[in-house]
């Protein structure tokens, strides 16, 4: 086993400033290899730097025979043993990163961790929310005069008619998609008329035409009311759609059998 550390040397002195100047030249960079019998044992690979003063030792076969009593020499997963010491004149390097200190963070011990059925029971909260919150500002209207609704409500219809699986048809004028979607829901097609007829006079007639605009006793326009009724209906028959579909497995709801007027001549 090896082991190495790299780092500076203690520069050049000012004694004006009191400041050590440390440049690149310091670089200092030693390791230590380790030998049974012997230890770790320090090597000199930077360039320039004088060589290593080894003691000459003894010739092992001179060694007393009572040397087997002498204290062993530490190896190298041996907690006990202690580094080696740096070279002269580098006493106020940092000490040696041995990865002990790792053990010591707030996890070393079994602190405490988030339980994962506590993020999974967040998560599983927090999707409806955020739907719930989508959903409330988008179906959130206006409680004064609002120049754009009818133009509003009839694109959230059209968007409804697609998320009951009615198709919105770019040749299709307004009536004619009015159509289709009454045939498929005929409990709310005084409904949807009312916000077409409203669309079309908007569109065509500007706002002077679209009296229903104009807010009601109750502070809402007319128009949003009808919108009120007509959406409630939509979520009524989406859930019943949905519903066959997971018990039926059928990929499109029963009520798209019908067909409107003029779906015929189409075929």
């Amino acid at each position: 086993p090896a082991r190495t550390a790299s780092g500076y040397a203690e520069g050049i002195f000012d004694e004006e400033s009191g400041l050590y100047f440390v440049t690149e030249r310091d670089a200092h960079t030693w390791v230590e290899v380790f030998f049974p019998e012997y230890g770790w044992i320090e090597f000199e690979p930077t360039a320039g730097e004088s060589p290593l003063d080894r003691p000459a030792g003894e010739d092992p076969t001179n060694v007393d025979a009572t040397a087997g009593d002498a204290e062993p020499t530490p190896q190298p997963d041996d907690a006990a043993a202690g580094a080696t010491p740096p070279p002269a004149g580098r006493e106020d390097l940092p000490p040696q990163f041995t990865g002990e200190e790792l053990l010591d963070g707030p996890g070393a011990e079994g602190g405490p961790v988030t339980p994962w059925w506590i993020l999974l029971l967040a998560l599983v909260l927090l999707i409806p929310i955020s739907a719930l919150l989508v959903w409330r500002v988008r179906s959130s209207g206006p409680t004064t005069f609002t120049a754009d609704l009818p133009v509003l409500l009839y694109e959230r219809m059209e968007r409804w008619s697609q998320r009951l699986g009615l198709p919105v048809r770019v040749d299709r004028t307004p009536y004619e998609h009015a159509d289709t979607l009454s045939a498929a829901l005929p409990d709310a097609s005084p409904l949807v008329r009312d916000v077409t007829d409203s669309y079309v006079r908007y569109r065509f007639g500007g706002p002077a035409q679209t009296i229903e605009l104009e807010p009601a006793a109750g502070g809402e326009p007319p128009l949003w009311q009808t919108w009120r009724k007509l959406e409630a209906l939509f979520w009524k028959q989406w859930r019943v759609v949905w519903g066959r579909r997971v018990l039926r497995r059928s990929p499109e709801p029963e009520f798209l059998e019908k067909k409107a007027p003029g779906d015929e001549k189409d075929a």
